[in-house]
């Protein structure tokens, strides 16, 4: 017989085998529920992606909408300063053309 194989010798009380034996389907059972949470984490962390993806999709969009009103604004507000500009002109113009007014 050869004395490098490994055996289990008589004396080695069936406590510590059965010790074994649970610690080995306890590890097992913890890595399971591990596996499941780590599965669990991913699905949600997929949701919370997919969410923040579709908010900062609107956002744009929201942010889009306020420049393009914002320039509208901007070209009411030429438009606005040419028309005050051409009626201080004729006002000016009309002023001109009155006589003098005379002081008391």
């Amino acid at each position: 017989m050869d004395d490098d194989q490994w055996h289990l010798d008589k004396k080695v009380p069936i406590s510590i085998i059965g010790a074994i034996l649970i610690q080995t389907f306890g590890i097992g059972w913890w890595i399971s529920g591990l596996t499941a949470d780590v599965a669990e984490t991913k699905k949600d962390i997929t949701e919370i992606q997919t969410y923040l993806d579709l908010t900062r999709e609107a956002r744009r969009k929201d942010w889009q909408e306020v420049f393009s009103r914002l320039s509208g604004v901007e070209e009411q507000l030429k438009e606005f300063r040419e028309f005050s500009r051409e009626s201080r002109q004729i006002l000016n113009e009309i002023r001109d053309r009155l006589p003098a007014r005379r002081q008391p």
